[in-house]
């Protein structure tokens, strides 16, 4: 093999996103059936207004929907909601196993490092990986739907590759490539022509390597040939898929297909997107409606995976880049505010608590580092001590790839 085959090679298998220690392993079928547990990252980009959603406030004009006295409380429980839209409904379905972690300083009024912030702990480096990708990357590298995004910040640190999927005849099409569109009445192929195909791939694919004698070239080729078994692989997906997808909710959508690959055991994680939050203009006209499908597509990936049987192994962790402002501008809109709130839930969570909290002014209280009671020497909630608390939920604090990527705030024991 000349250099100009064995780059192509190599750049055919992906070597430059794949992680050099998964170099040399060679994923067999068996290993493609990742049991749990998932981690469902739901990203509300722009920017969204917590008074609004977990954090209420009443006074001072922060907002025009509702005042102090009609925040709405829970019995038996520290969290409250604004009483709009159907956080009622969200927030009593789910307080006893829902943390909210409010007053949390993303240290920016910036768009792009605010989402980097929320969904890798890192505040300066562009190159750390989000925390979906880092417990993809640990726990199942060679999945084939490994680490599924459909936007926002999604960077995988080179750790393994990301896969965007947003059409579900496009992924059933991945899943069966030797029919249209997975259709199994429009073969490409005559009968048995599939078997003999594969059949020739696998004898070429082991005469390759009797012949690559570099480490580095065989690694190459064990990448492919795990690329392309993958994608073989991608057929268990198709009993799970459904015949159509949500219209009324683009998140709900994305969430269907990430519990198809889930209950398939080939994905380990999942970036969840809804856009639009941006509101310098009009922020209650854009805000309710936004946070709304939020909640609503948070309520249908949970009920979705009860019956799908799944609920016992789904962590979900809901963020944005920042706040919204404590006061409107002249267009009745809110602008960057570097002060937010982030939830979570899922099994090791100990839910039904609120960390952190903010003034009357959206400014944030310190907390103890030991309790996380509130106190005014305390420390700053920051995105790191989530992701600290992250890596420790997913068994990564000490995993050799965390190492590569170190957080640089103290460890709380923020989840229980």
């Amino acid at each position: 093999m000349n250099r100009r085959d064995f780059i192509k090679l190599a750049g055919m298998a992906g070597m430059t996103v794949v992680s050099p220690m998964a170099f040399g392993r060679i994923a067999r079928a068996e290993e493609m059936n990742y049991p749990g547990p998932y981690y469902v990252m739901v990203n509300a980009i722009g920017g969204w207004d917590t008074t609004y959603l977990c954090d209420p406030k009443g006074v001072n004009g922060i907002n025009t929907a509702y005042g102090q006295g009609e925040i709405g409380t829970i019995a038996s429980s520290p969290i409250k909601y604004a009483p709009v839209g159907n956080n009622q409904y969200f927030f009593e379905k789910y307080a006893s196993e829902l943390l909210v972690i409010n007053g949390v300083d993303m240290a920016t009024t910036g768009h792009a490092v605010g989402e980097r912030y929320a969904w890798t702990g890192s505040l300066e480096n562009p190159e750390y990986p989000t925390f979906a990708a880092l417990a993809a990357a640990a726990h199942a590298p060679n999945l084939p739907l490994s680490y599924l995004s459909y936007g926002g910040h999604d960077a995988t640190g080179a750790l393994l590759p990301l896969t965007r999927v947003s059409n579900v005849s496009h992924l059933k099409g991945l899943a069966d490539p030797d029919h249209k569109e997975g259709f199994a009445h429009k073969p490409y192929h005559a009968p048995g022509a599939a078997e003999l195909i594969q059949q020739a791939v696998d004898a070429r694919h082991a005469a390759g390597q009797d012949h690559s004698h570099l480490p580095s070239e065989r690694a190459a080729r064990s990448s492919l040939f795990t690329a392309r078994m993958g994608a073989k692989e991608l057929s268990r997906i198709r009993d799970h898929l459904p015949t159509s997808l949500p219209r009324d909710n683009e998140m709900k959508a994305q969430a269907m297909v990430a519990l198809a690959a889930f209950k398939a055991g080939l994905s380990v994680a999942v970036n969840l997107v809804l856009n639009g939050f941006d509101s310098h203009a009009q922020n209650d006209t854009v805000q309710l409606p936004k946070l709304q499908l939020v909640l609503d597509a948070v309520d249908f990936l949970l009920e979705e995976a009860e019956t799908m049987g799944l609920r016992d192994q789904i962590v979900v962790v809901m963020a944005s880049d920042f706040g919204r402002t404590p006061n409107y501008n002249s267009d009745q809109g809110k602008d960057h505010w570097a002060i937010g709130s982030m939830m979570a839930l899922g099994p090791g969570i100990r839910g039904n608590r609120v960390l952190g909290a903010t003034d009357e002014e959206q400014r944030p209280f310190n907390v103890n580092p030991t309790t996380l009671e509130l106190e005014y020497e305390g420390v700053r909630l920051r995105p790191e001590h989530v992701h600290r608390a992250l890596r420790r939920h997913a068994g990564l604090a000490d995993h050799p790839l965390a190492g590569r990527f170190e957080l640089k705030e103290d460890d709380l024991d923020i989840f229980s």
